[in-house]
């Protein structure tokens, strides 16, 4: 058995939302809470169907000293903690003076959103003088999908309208001083507010001075969009991007996906040989798969060698992109394959989204007692909810009597990190860091960022002197920190003091060898779940290296424009020193599959598991 390249770390991202706020002001007057919105007072009832005593509660219990500076200013994200997305307006109960309530939805007030405006289109922007001579090395940056005159019947973005624009198709297009002002907030975005900007020593102002200077008259969302996807990819940080689903990318594909076996290019569908006679591609439309591997990593991020491999084959597979891209016209692609010996031309057509994704095996996690009493765990995504925990303590309780374990998290793209802290208690005698953060520093949204309380605990990561430790896992911290070097020298002034991931047993020991199955698509929480195992008694990681990332991000937007992109806040770091982005985890014992155990459809990752286990 082998996983194609999984499409999961394409379409689910953790971030968080920038803190806005339907009202203007708020008052605590005995119990009884008062905002302002739109110039007058109410008092506050309720939100999305919760009640005001209820979000109170959440609050006190989540934030402690902190729960009335977050249901001032975050608002959104109190919401978005107890279970409901807010994004620019909220249903909220409301009395007015004269006691009457009022169900009503609330956007964010004009002087909000004047507020902001100011701060996005003024404020926060850099405003310097931009170069005209460009690097013939950065020509790729400001290619176009749309050109450069907008479309029949093309929508125009208009000024100081962000909620219109933001809901405007992406054919739209952007006048050149709209899309030049918001180039010169997404500067400012990353200079002060990325985690990742000064890592790699990416000259980005150059790249941005490239876009604006081949501007001219204007430019379409998607391809303004598009420009600045290919910038942050060169950062190698894979869950800072624009998302190719928004810009409305995705319509054409590959009736099969693509995975480089032995330096071979082959094409599978549901992990079986889409030709098994002939199972090498050798070009498609006359492109070798390297150019057009090449052509696709232009949006990819630069990071682990194997992310960014794993990542350009997937892409290559939204061929319908690339094929515009390459001035090509027409649904049908020739192809050239090999059986190594003799070559044959084929001509297919492209397929819709509804039959691409047949391609990828509809798994399910699950749990089973395999033959030679050997459990099997097997993750398909880190999922957060109760039930999901449930069924994962469920399965270990089965297990607790067998000779041995597979947990199988390859083609896992992530998720969350409540399964990490639900599994691995049983295979602890004492507490473990498995993951040490800083925070990119805002000096606007958080004034008390190194406070003890922290603010990762979205990544559930606290400062050494949080009251979150038990005195254990204080010792285990305080013991961890003598050996631990970072190997990024990063600017201690930009970023929050360290924080720990910690994990402690639970008193139910799991004693017999256990094996985890780990490949490249292996991303964000299936990373740190990888890196909390790695160097646990009785563990072996097997099969391939992992993708490497582990990220924080901001949703963000471009005022004029309406374009939704996300970057990271926070720098994370393995146990060993190493950066989870451009690095992932390596494998105690690493395995690579042959074209021959495709052809025969045998798992010999699954079944090396076993001989481990058997030793």
């Amino acid at each position: 058995m082998i996983l194609v390249a999984s499409t999961y770390y394409f379409y689910t991202y953790p971030y968080t939302i920038s803190e806005k706020t339907p009202f203007i002001n708020i008052e605590w007057k005995g119990e009884k809470v008062f905002v302002e919105i739109n110039k007058q007072n109410f008092e506050w009832l309720s939100s999305e169907g919760e009640s005001i005593e209820k979000i109170q509660t959440f609050a006190k219990n989540k934030y402690r000293d902190k729960w009335k500076h977050r249901l001032a200013d975050d608002y959104i994200l109190v919401l978005r903690d107890m279970g409901h997305w807010t994004f620019f307006s909220t249903r909220m109960k409301l009395r007015d003076s004269s006691g009457n309530e009022i169900n009503k939805r609330i956007p964010l007030s004009s002087e909000n959103r004047e507020k902001t405006r100011n701060k996005i289109s003024e404020n926060k922007r850099i405003k310097r003088k931009h170069n005209s001579v460009i690097p013939d090395s950065l020509a790729y940056i400001t290619h176009r999908v749309d050109g450069y005159r907008p479309s029949k019947n093309a929508k125009e973005v208009k000024k100081d309208m962000f909620e219109y624009n933001l809901s405007l198709p992406m054919d739209s297009w952007v006048p050149r001083a709209m899309a030049f002002e918001d180039l010169e907030s997404l500067e400012y975005e990353i200079k002060n507010n990325f985690s990742y900007a000064d890592l790699k020593g990416i000259n980005y102002p150059i790249v941005i001075d490239a876009i604006i200077a081949d501007i001219k008259n204007g430019i379409s969302k998607r391809d303004l969009g598009i420009q600045i996807k290919r910038l942050l990819a060169l950062f190698g940080d894979g869950h800072s991007r624009v998302s190719r689903s928004m810009l409305k990318l995705d319509s054409l594909f590959l009736p099969f996906t693509i995975q480089k076996l032995e330096d071979k290019y082959i094409a599978l569908t549901e992990n079986k040989l889409y030709d098994t006679d002939y199972p090498e591609i050798i070009t498609i439309d006359g492109f070798a798969i390297d150019s057009l591997k090449e052509k696709a990593g232009e949006m990819v991020a630069k990071g682990s060698p194997q992310f960014y491999e794993n990542n350009c084959l997937t892409y290559l597979s939204y061929y319908g992109h690339l094929k515009s891209q390459l001035g090509l016209e027409g649904i049908s692609i020739s192809m050239q394959l090999s059986n190594g010996k003799d070559t044959i031309s084929k001509s297919i057509e492209l397929v819709g989204r509804d039959v691409f994704v047949k391609n990828f095996r509809n798994k399910k996690s699950q749990h089973k007692l395999l033959e030679n009493n050997i459990g099997y765990i097997y993750l398909h995504k880190m999922e957060n909810t109760d039930d999901y925990q449930e069924w994962l303590r469920t399965a270990m309780d089965e297990f607790k009597n067998t000779d041995g374990l597979i947990i199988d998290i390859r083609g896992n793209g992530g998720g969350s990190r409540k399964p990490i802290y639900t599994l691995l208690p049983y295979f602890l005698r004492s507490p473990k860091v498995i993951n040490i953060n800083v925070l990119r520093i805002d000096k606007e949204n958080d004034p008390d960022v190194n406070e003890p309380i922290g603010q990762l605990e979205k990544r559930m990561s606290y400062p050494e002197k949080s009251i979150h430790w038990t005195s254990e896992e204080q010792k285990t911290i305080a013991l961890f920190k003598q050996h631990f070097k970072a190997e990024w020298n990063f600017d201690k002034n930009k970023f929050s003091k360290w924080h720990y991931s910690v994990v402690s047993p639970n008193g139910d020991y799991y004693n017999k060898p256990v094996v985890i199955l780990m490949d490249e698509n292996n991303f964000s929480a299936s990373d740190i779940f990888l890196g909390a195992f790695k160097g646990s008694r009785n563990i072996t990681l097997l099969g391939s290296k992992s993708g490497g990332g582990s990220g924080f991000a901001n949703l963000k937007f471009l005022y004029h424009s309406g374009i939704m992109y996300l970057l990271s806040r926070m720098a994370s770091f393995q146990p060993n020193g190493k950066l989870y982005d451009g690095n992932g985890i390596l494998p105690d014992k690493e395995i690579r599959v042959t074209l021959n155990d495709i052809k025969t459809e045998k798992d010999v990752v699954l079944e090396t598991a076993f001989k481990t286990i058997a030793k």
